[in-house]
């Protein structure tokens, strides 16, 4: 720029460099709080700044004399930093003194324009400088704190003019995260120009920086390694201020322009009070996504009542019990709409038992955690020093828990008699009854089954202990995979078998395929073959509540959609209309542990006690998933009662629509029926419920750690991205889930409703659940980023041998639809042989 440049009015940006280290009011006093942060920039000396002017506060805008210079002085100017280039294009920005200071940022209360023409420049300073005595200026001063106030008279205005930044991207950034107070850079990012997203009119991408690793909500407006520069600069620009800062920045051409600083003014006091961490890991399986209210309030009751109980028939005494009410009411936790284990509480419920330090690393692997929550995994309760007679007791309480392992049979006969009884009742019955027939239905559940959940949990502990004792003896071989192999009595595999059975018979009828397809005239085609027809109203009613999602009881079941179970049968019939098959590599499953392949006096020991527990260990887990099928049955039958109970209300003007009851919670349904609610607007709460699920991220951590008071912390609308898994091809490493080595086409499954799989594809996936069965039923393979060994995925895979791999971390990430994998189940590991577009240049 040229130094010769002398006018009264007119700083350029040379003129300021050099300048203030620090953002000190008192510097301000010609150019304002806007142009001294850029001046603090230029003197940090490495960071890009786009070419600027300052018009100083207190020049004159009138038409005449001084006036009429400073048009050919802003003339003048515009040409110096622009380079003379006739198409440049400006900023004409707000400088006021009492702009972006400590105390307060004034931020979008003055008028900027961006994009203005050379000629332009000198009418919309005179708009910037008008704008500081507007109304909202007045209101704003008179809101933040006095100190404010000190800083300037906002009518002190001087005007930036900037050269404009052709910015591919653009946002604002944080050097720490002015919400929570963490220690971390924040970056909103978009595409282009950032002035809608500082507006508020669009939320752009949110980038956490937290050291390397980087955390994302979504969307790829800012790529890693510029968000690490962007990132590193932010943290410079602190360290050199000696507070922390806000600015804007631009990225134009791989380099990253810093277009405004300031410090940031608010920021979060940090929380006291006890940690708490919520881990989604096998939980989510079962409620996937956003859940509703209803869903979250029955689900955490019946988890209260099932595991007090069960605590209690392992021996627990009742006051101890009572100390440790809390842990029974926060098993699980709703963070972001989302349902998450409460850790800490899992790890206190097991210190009420035995053999703490053991069960907790069992506990671990069946709740498919990822990585152990040490900070809560030691409550005080597993801290006890044993005292007199301690030993004792605790020969007791294993020989309470052992007895209960013998009574087993029978308890299972017992719950399998009271589910009948209640499941007995038909859905026409129920649709029949009215508001207090619904509620004392609901209520006998409660107390028949809820209450006395004893066969089901009891077979999950002992599932969990056995199946751990197994893995430590076998000390982690592919025969702890195969011991599960092969129960034949699974009922969770019986869906796919029909659906193959049912194709088989109407393989040839290209007019019903075509129909169930469409789920059109699908009840006048599929008559026509009656054995078929009679297998789908079978299947229908005892399948008919296992569906997506199905125990979320805002979930549609398959008796009453059937869509998605026609979609398959046709798929699976035009499949065998055209002899398509794929053949599975699976060895033997005969077991036999790594212990007995290596013939010592200690291992003949461990090999000795594998085999004397596997085969209970196998009982125990097959009883585990037909279990949980029973447990599908009350989750469907509840669903019947709320949706009645909606379509009452709807009936009798309490609600606008039926599906508005799952935004109010069972208890506020039950009350406002028997009287004891204290709130009658149930339309009012549930309009607040369904706007405040707006608002919910749209993706969180699957382990999310806070501190206080839960509902007052900040969950980033983010996905955490571990940098050393992301986009690095070549073999992935999970859990071995199913044995057996296959090799096929990838179809990525984010939306199990809407998305379909063709027959012979292998399914990759975040989790499934048992409405995912569906899809079994045309797969070759399963992998899934989340799950365990014990998990409803593994145990049916290995019932319809499809090799399988579970918690395959950075599935997702690395694998895309159309790409060729392999699988290897017994193993645990996942190949990508051809990515989609490297087979398609072959094919080309």
């Amino acid at each position: 720029m040229n130094s010769l440049f002398k006018t009264q009015n007119i700083l350029l940006m040379d003129d300021l460099r050099g300048g203030a280290k620090s953002l000190k009011p008192e510097g301000a006093g010609h150019i304002g709080g806007k142009a001294e942060g850029l001046r603090t920039v230029l003197g940090c000396g490495q960071f890009k700044v786009p070419p600027f002017f300052v018009i100083k506060a207190g020049t004159e805008f009138n038409e005449r004399g001084a006036g009429h210079l400073l048009a050919t002085d802003i003339a003048t100017a515009a040409q110096l930093i622009s380079g003379g280039s006739r198409d440049a294009k400006f900023a004409v920005r707000s400088s006021s003194l009492c702009e972006d200071q400590k105390t307060g940022s004034f931020a979008g209360q003055f008028k900027s324009f961006l994009n203005v023409d050379a000629a332009d420049i000198l009418s919309r300073a005179r708009d910037v400088v008008a704008s500081a005595r507007a109304n909202n200026v007045i209101q704003y001063q008179a809101m933040v704190p006095a100190g404010a106030a000190k800083t300037g008279s906002p009518a002190r205005m001087a005007v930036l003019v900037q050269v404009m930044v052709p910015a591919e991207q653009a946002g604002v950034a944080f050097s720490i995260n002015p919400v929570t107070g963490a220690d971390e850079v924040v970056i909103n990012a978009v595409d282009g120009l950032a002035d809608d997203l500082v507006q508020g009119l669009v939320d752009g991408e949110q980038i956490v920086v937290n050291g390397t690793a980087i955390s994302r909500g979504g969307g790829t407006a800012l790529g890693d390694r510029h968000a690490r520069l962007l990132a590193d600069s932010i943290r410079d620009l602190k360290t050199k201020c000696g507070f922390a800062v806000d600015v804007e920045w631009a990225l134009s051409q791989d380099q990253i322009y810093i277009l405004q600083l300031r410090p940031v003014t608010t920021t979060a006091t940090k929380p006291t009070g006890n940690v708490r961490i919520f881990d989604g890991s096998n939980i989510q399986e079962s409620y996937p996504g956003i859940t509703s209210p209803m869903t979250f309030s029955f689900v955490r009751r019946a988890y209260l009542e099932v595991y007090r109980s069960f605590v209690r028939l392992m021996g627990v005494k009742e006051v101890i019990i009572s100390k440790n009410e809390d842990i029974f009411a926060g098993m699980l936790g709703f963070v972001e709409g989302r349902v998450y284990y409460n850790l800490g509480n899992w790890y206190r419920l097991m210190a009420l038992l035995p053999a703490y330090r053991t069960n907790r690393t069992f506990m671990e692997n069946m709740m498919g955690l990822k990585d152990p929550a040490r900070e809560v995994s030691s409550p005080p309760e597993a801290d006890r020093k044993p005292g007199p007679g301690a030993r004792l007791a605790t020969m007791v309480a294993l020989a309470h828990i052992l007895r209960q392992y013998f009574k087993l049979e029978g308890s299972k006969k017992q719950f399998e008699k009271r589910l009948d009884s209640i499941l007995a009742i038909s859905r026409n019955e129920i649709r029949e009854m009215d508001l207090d027939s619904l509620c004392r239905l609901y209520r006998r559940l409660e107390m028949d089954l809820l209450r006395h959940w004893d066969a089901p949990i009891v077979n999950d502990f002992f599932a969990m202990i056995f199946f751990g004792i197994y893995q430590k003896l076998d000390g982690g071989s592919s025969s702890t995979t195969t011991l599960i192999e092969g129960l034949g009595n699974v009922v969770s595999a019986e869906p796919p078998r029909i659906i193959a059975e049912i194709a088989e018979q109407i393989k040839g009828d290209g007019a019903l395929i075509a129909s169930m397809l469409q789920n059109k005239n699908v009840d006048k085609l599929f008559p026509a073959h009656p054995r078929a027809y009679g297998q789908y109203l079978n299947y229908l009613e005892k399948f008919g509540d296992r569906s997506i999602g199905e125990l979320k009881l805002e979930s549609e079941s398959v008796r009453d959609n059937p869509a998605l179970l026609l979609s398959t049968i046709a798929t699976v019939a035009r499949a065998k209309s055209t002899e398509q098959s794929a053949k599975t590599a699976r060895p033997g499953l005969k077991v036999v542990s790594a212990a007995r392949k290596s013939p010592t006096v200690s291992n003949f020991l461990r090999a000795t006690l594998c085999d004397i527990i596997s085969r209970p260990t196998r009982n125990l887990i097959a009883g585990r998933e037909n279990l949980r099928f029973a447990r599908t049955g009350v989750f469907g039958l509840v669903r019947d009662i709320i949706n009645t109970i909606g379509q009452r209300f709807v009936e009798q003007n309490i609600l606008d629509s039926r599906q508005d009851i799952f935004y109010l919670e069972i208890e506020e349904v039950l009350g406002y029926i028997e009287g004891t609610s204290t709130c009658k607007n149930l339309r009012g709460l549930a309009a607040l419920r369904r706007q405040a699920e707006k608002q919910f991220a749209s993706s969180i951590p699957d382990r999310v750690r806070i501190t206080g008071a839960v509902g007052a912390a900040a969950v980033f609308d983010k996905q955490v991205v571990d940098a050393s898994i992301a986009g690095i091809a070549g073999t992935i490493t999970g859990l071995p889930a199913s044995s057996g080595v296959v090799s096929g086409l990838a179809r990525v499954i984010k939306d199990p409703q809407t998305e379909h799989l063709l027959p012979g594809e292998i399914l990759v996936a975040e989790r499934t659940d048992p409405g995912w069965i569906m899809h079994f039923a045309l797969c070759k393979g399963i992998v899934t980023s989340y799950g365990s060994m014990l998990s409803h995925t593994a145990i049916v895979a290995r019932e319809l041998k499809l090799p399988a791999v579970v918690s395959a971390k950075g599935a997702l990430e690395q694998i895309r639809t159309g790409d060729l994998i392999e699988i290897d189940g017994a193993k645990g590991t996942v190949k990508i042989l051809t990515v989609r577009e490297e087979r398609e240049l072959q094919w080309a």
